[in-house]
């Protein structure tokens, strides 16, 4: 079962005696300056951490938890963010679009089979690729946290619409949370059970 620490994490653990930490990856739509650095900056990550990690990155630690992506597969302070490009395209010009979804898809998939946690949160009802991120989550019994967005009229959209996605086994719903929000929510239902279940 995903949710379970591994042997090294286990030790590590106990050697050090520190709290174990889970390995949390946040889905959701990416865009430029997304919700996702302010989070991870609330939680204790080194300054810009994700505006300048890149492929070479396998994790991130935050105070309390690692960080396992998504990442980016170019220097987010250059690259173009529009629809389905993840953030990850040098320019406008889109003729390197086959080679980013593949290392899009082989990046993503790897930073969730090495997940034991993930931490979703949907803006919007068009978020297709989170969408198969939380299946592939939740057939690796992962356990799932989602949020949606504090906007009503889309907060309903995405229950409505994404009904069986966030009915799959293992995905708990957090509805309308404002961003503000997160960093508590994050602790209360990632840290905490992660915690009491690795002690």
């Amino acid at each position: 079962m995903a949710y379970m620490m591994d042997n090294a994490q286990r030790l590590r653990a106990k050697v050090l005696n520190v709290p174990p930490r889970p390995r949390v990856y946040f889905a959701g739509k990416i865009a430029s300056r997304d919700w996702r650095h302010d989070l991870t900056a609330s939680l204790g990550a080194p300054a810009n951490a994700l505006l300048y990690a890149d492929q070479s990155d396998t994790e991130i630690p935050l105070t309390d938890a690692d960080y396992v992506g998504p990442f980016f597969v170019y220097d987010n302070h250059v690259t173009y963010h529009g629809p389905s490009t993840h953030g990850n395209i040098m320019s406008r010009d889109t003729s390197d679009m086959s080679y980013v979804r593949n290392a899009i898809i082989h990046r993503n998939m790897e930073a969730i089979r090495s997940a034991n946690m993930i931490f979703a949160y949907l803006q919007s009802d068009d978020c297709y690729g989170t969408i198969g991120e939380i299946g592939m989550a939740s057939s690796l019994e992962n356990r799932i946290v989602v949020a949606t967005t504090d906007d009503f009229a889309m907060s309903k959209r995405i229950e409505e619409n994404l009904w069986h996605t966030l009915n799959m086994p293992y995905v708990e719903v957090h509805p309308r949370v404002h961003t503000n929000w997160l960093p508590s929510l994050f602790y209360s239902r990632i840290v905490k059970p992660f915690r009491a279940d690795h002690q």
